[in-house]
């Protein structure tokens, strides 16, 4: 299969305490997930400190090992220097790509089905994007342009520099290499609950289900909804019988569930066109910016376009 990317350094999380919440996230002491402040008040907010006053036992090591760089915005897209290099296609993106990560998709035949129609590819960018976080193997710290005058290196966006990333005059290391971080992050299993539940790459065991590390180059998406595979609309020959088929199609760039305005909205399911046809990607069901809820008060959980009570989000897509 084809060879995608991404980069893997030394960063995530690790050592916060869950508190109550399936995927260990506290919004009362780390996030409001209110829809006033926008993405600054969710959990996508990587400036946020970690460090919980209601358990001073324990340290969230993210508060030392990683670059928190201030800004908000600054962890996916910069003003200038973008990431121009690998076609991502994401604006003014500034994140570091590793073109020797190999993404294997879910591709069971008859979940699909398409009756032998369907083609499984590579992740596209509407899922690299997601998984330049969440894969397992990229920290999210590893930036092409760090804020202020003269923390610009273009090599970034190919290829790490950890000298560079360690060169932030703001980060403390407490003495450790950045291969020791990485060590301790992503490669022996301890990721700690908070985080253990956003890492998608990882993967779980056939035989217990049980948490399985990412490992060297090759990024497991098997147990994961099916990311880069096509999706049956008026432009395939694939009969409609399981699936939906979406208001509109602009090819190039997407087709949408819409709700009359004609126009892609943040809550309204869309399948991606990365030049393979209309694909089902991460960002078909998220948008990481947040979405509101009914209420306009708060952002839908897990940055959900449609909140899924009663299977409202699956059965957008699904005719069951």
């Amino acid at each position: 299969m084809k060879r995608v990317s991404w980069l893997a350094l030394a960063v995530i999380a690790q050592g916060a305490v869950s508190v109550g919440y399936a995927d260990g996230w506290d919004p009362d002491t780390r996030a409001n997930n209110l829809v006033a402040e926008g993405i600054k008040g969710t959990r996508h907010n990587m400036t946020m400190s970690y460090m919980e006053d209601d358990f001073p036992q324990y340290v969230a090591t993210m508060d030392i090992y990683r670059n928190n760089y201030g800004e908000v915005c600054v962890y996916c897209h910069t003003p200038h220097g973008a990431n121009t290099s690998t076609g991502v296609g994401m604006p003014l993106w500034n994140r570091t790509v590793d073109v020797n990560l190999e993404f294997v998709p879910y591709n069971i035949p008859t979940t699909l089905g398409l009756g032998g129609e369907q083609t499984v590819t590579a992740p596209g960018p509407a899922s690299l994007t997601c998984l330049s976080c969440h894969d397992g193997a990229t920290a999210i710290d590893s930036i092409i342009n760090m804020p202020g005058s003269g923390n610009y290196m273009a090599t970034q966006e190919a290829t790490v520099n950890a000298g560079f990333l360690a060169g932030w005059s703001a980060t403390t290391f407490m003495n450790q290499s950045l291969a020791e971080c990485a060590s301790q992050c992503h490669n022996d299993g301890q990721l700690p609950p908070d985080f253990q539940n956003f890492v998608i790459g990882a993967g779980t065991s056939e035989l217990d289900g049980s948490h399985v590390p990412q490992t060297g180059n090759v990024v497991d998406l098997r147990d994961d909804h099916p990311v880069g595979v096509l999706y049956p609309t008026a432009l395939t020959s694939q009969a409609w019988v399981d699936f939906r088929e979406v208001d509109v199609e602009i090819p190039g760039r997407y087709a949408f569930f819409d709700n009359g305005n004609r126009r892609a909205d943040k809550n309204e399911i869309r399948v991606y066109d990365s030049g393979e046809g209309f694909e089902v990607e991460c960002a078909s069901c998220h948008d990481p910016h947040g979405v509101p809820d009914a209420t306009n008060i708060n952002f839908i959980p897990s940055f959900l376009r449609v909140a899924n009570n009663d299977s409202n989000l699956c059965l957008t897509c699904h005719i069951k």
